[in-house]
């Protein structure tokens, strides 16, 4: 959300001053800038992110400790082990910590609503890449070709940014429908609640990368959109204030103007005005240029290029206030990692190691970052050079710059591993193999791999023997 938020307000810097028609009804109403127009999304998107990183605070609640519903008779701490896992707080209803879901359902519609902002945004690049606008330049970011018809260039970005809006939407309602009337506390049908959760954050995710991409790819026919603009009917509530100025009530204007374009068969000029109503003074041609009428509309918020300079500030302070709200978050989230990681640590598997002295030597020199035989059966458990009670190992820092090696024999079950490089035997039999990776730890892995072979305990001769092992 913030990056599309910043590629809006870098392309709004940009066409401070390029007039268009505003619309109501897809119609022309008034005068108004593009920088104006595209601000408008950047204020929907800055109420997204607000609530967003509000509702985070609801969310950031520990149920941990509740149970099944009544909590537990062990000696368990829900605080502390909120504090342990970054949460905010712990729970204070054991009944409602396991039933509440208000989290997923604030989260989900505030993905919606964020994609049918994205929505429209879409449908209007849609509409202006049309020929009946044409205010867009054709753009290969936009979308590609026809398959049929080589005339044509299509949309395709913005119109899966239009459609996506339906399926988060669809999300949204079946998660409501699934807590619909359900008693406290927990009831199978909770185990539907995380599908819909998962793909509205998903397809949310894809549209904002998408559009985040093509925005700044965007190039308009300025000339276009001036002459759109220029279309003197858009200055008709001009017109009519013109007449409050001097006056005259405003629903009475309103009548005059309106009764001016239905006789005037479109042209409008400073002497028909004047000659059809004597309430028109010389100086009303005046009114009759876009641009002047643009100028003028200089209060805050506005479209005048002087008032949208005034919102474009606003629009990097607010950009510079939203990230500093998601620094506060960044303890959290390395937390969070670090404890991921934790529980998914890559491993290298020796297997084949025969030689008691080899691990205990490597060991001793530091060769690994982590040796941890918690899950080895007698006698694996003595090569480490002590005995552990079942369960335990002697922990490390273990990420994917130091990954747990397991030194363990063929037959004692490491056959679950899902991330990792297994080493099996060493010399020229050695076999190394990178098992499918979970962690994007790949690179990693083949270097380790690589520089096992540079040493001879892959592949090699085997001439360096176990001290070339330990060298390794």
């Amino acid at each position: 959300v913030l990056q599309l938020q910043g590629v809006i307000a870098d392309l709004a810097t940009q066409h401070v001053d390029t007039l268009m028609p505003g619309y109501t009804h897809l119609q022309r109403a008034q005068p108004v800038t593009l920088a104006h127009h595209l601000l408008a999304h950047f204020w929907r998107l800055a109420r997204d992110f607000d609530r967003l990183t509000d509702a985070l605070r609801r969310a950031n609640i520990s149920p941990l400790g509740a149970g099944a519903l009544a909590g537990t008779t062990l000696p368990i701490d829900p605080a502390k082990v909120a504090r342990r896992l970054g949460f905010a707080a712990a729970f204070e209803n054991s009944i409602d910590a396991v039933s509440d879901r208000d989290y997923f359902a604030e989260f989900v519609f505030d993905l919606a609503l964020l994609a049918v902002h994205l929505s429209s945004l879409g449908e209007e690049f849609v509409q202006w890449a049309s020929s009946e606008f044409a205010f867009l330049e054709p753009s290969e970011g936009l979308g590609g070709g026809s398959s049929l018809m080589p005339q044509k260039r299509n949309p395709d970005v913005a119109e899966l940014a239009r459609a996506k809006a339906a399926r988060v939407t669809g999300d949204l309602v079946s998660l409501l429908a699934t807590l619909k009337s359900l008693p406290l506390a927990y009831n199978r049908d909770l185990q539907e609640d995380k599908a819909p959760v998962f793909d509205a954050a998903s397809q949310v995710l894809e549209t904002l990368e998408a559009l985040v991409a093509v925005v700044p790819s965007l190039r308009f026919d300025v000339a276009r959109m001036a002459d759109a603009a220029g279309d003197l009917r858009t200055l008709a509530t001009d017109l009519a204030e013109y007449l409050v100025v001097r006056g005259v009530p405003f629903r009475e204007a309103h009548e005059a103007i309106a009764k001016f374009l239905a006789t005037s068969g479109g042209k409008m000029t400073a002497k028909a005005l004047r000659e059809f109503d004597a309430r028109f003074g010389k100086n009303v041609g005046e009114v009759l240029d876009p641009r002047t009428s643009l100028a003028r509309r200089n209060r805050p918020g506005g479209p005048a290029p002087e008032a949208v300079r005034i919102q474009l500030a606003k629009t990097r302070d607010l950009i510079g206030l939203e990230k500093y709200s998601l620094s506060k978050h960044a303890e959290q989230v390395d937390l969070i990692d670090k404890i991921v990681h934790e529980a998914a640590c890559p491993v290298i598997v020796l297997l084949h190691a025969r030689d008691p002295t080899f691990i205990k030597e490597a060991s001793k020199r530091g060769v690994f970052a982590h040796i941890s035989d918690a899950d080895v059966e007698e006698p694996s458990r003595e090569l480490v050079g002590e005995r552990q009670q079942p369960g335990r190992a002697r922990h490390r820092r273990c990420d994917r710059d130091h990954p747990l090696v397991l030194i363990t024999e063929p037959h004692q079950g490491v056959g679950e591993l899902k991330h990792g490089l297994w080493v099996v035997g060493f010399g020229r039999d050695a076999k190394a193999e990178v098992v499918d990776d979970s962690l994007g730890m790949s690179g990693a892995l083949v270097k380790i791999k690589e520089e096992l072979d540079e040493v001879g305990v892959v592949g090699g001769d085997g001439a360096g023997g176990d001290e070339g092992v330990v060298e390794a």
